[in-house]
């Protein structure tokens, strides 16, 4: 178990991040929200991904002196589904290059709350005080309010239930078939919606 692995007990908050590192997603924007919320016990951060800022943000971390909250995963691929069962919550700032931030869409299949601006397919995805809580990605207070709110919330695990719920009802792979399927049936029955 991953946090077994990185020292974090299961009844410490986890917050994770899968996201490529590069400039245009901000960790570095998270990062000094870690800073400045590293007053909090029991929350830690997991960084997942590989990317061209890698080093740059390790180096953030270790400057900042949060290196004992932050955790490097590296890039994973074939323990995903583990990955995602250690975060409690999950937080993007930025959309991925096709904008679909897949990521995200595994988490909440996962049962992870969510964190994220409200942008995009990121803010259609994330429903405010339902799933998880928003904030401006350009701003490290912002973040820093948004994960003291979902750390301390009572509601955290009917927001892991409810980002499930709404990955099952609105993101079901199967979903864009069958929608299509009905419209052609449709057509060829003569019905009309």
């Amino acid at each position: 178990m991953l946090r077994r692995e990185y020292r974090v007990r299961e009844n410490e908050f986890v917050l994770g991040i899968l996201s490529r590192k590069k400039p245009d997603r901000l960790h570095k924007n998270l990062i000094h929200a870690m800073k400045k919320i590293s007053f909090m016990e029991n929350l830690y951060l997991f960084v997942v991904g590989r990317g061209e800022s890698k080093i740059e943000i390790e180096t953030l971390v270790k400057d900042l002196g949060i290196d004992s909250k932050v955790k490097f995963l590296g890039y994973r691929t074939e323990d995903l589904a583990e990955v995602f069962a250690s975060f409690d919550a999950h937080v993007l700032l930025a959309e991925g290059n096709d904008g679909t931030c897949r990521a995200f869409l595994q988490a909440m299949a996962s049962g992870n709350a969510l964190l994220s601006p409200k942008i995009g397919a990121l803010g259609e995805a994330n429903i405010e005080g339902v799933t998880g809580y928003h904030f401006n990605s350009n701003n490290s207070d912002s973040i820093a309010s948004a994960i003291q709110k979902i750390f301390s919330n009572s509601l955290l695990n009917e927001f892991k239930q409810n980002a499930r719920n709404r990955a099952v009802s609105h993101y079901y792979q199967d979903k864009p078939f069958l929608e299509t399927k009905k419209i052609y049936l449709n057509i060829i029955t003569g019905q009309t919606q």
